[in-house]
């Protein structure tokens, strides 16, 4: 996927009040709106508890990690 396609995605969700933004100097962080955070709980329950976040985790290079974490952490 395209940087211009993330970018537009993003963009959709935010406008549909989905995601919210946090931005600290030149980087922005994405996450759920409380309203999303709340209906999406069981879902993450599920990852959580078949430990597929930290499968995932564990494919990310180590120097990115720490963003991932802040993002998501378990």
């Amino acid at each position: 996927m395209t940087i211009s396609a993330v970018s537009q995605h993003l963009r959709k969700l935010k406008d549909r009040k989905l995601i919210k933004t946090e931005r600290e100097a030149q980087t922005i962080f994405y996450s759920l709106t409380k309203e999303y955070e709340k209906m999406l709980e069981p879902f993450f329950k599920v990852l959580d508890d078949n430990k597929i976040l930290e499968t995932i985790l564990e494919s990310i290079p180590d120097n990115l990690k720490h963003k991932y974490k802040k993002m998501c952490p378990l």
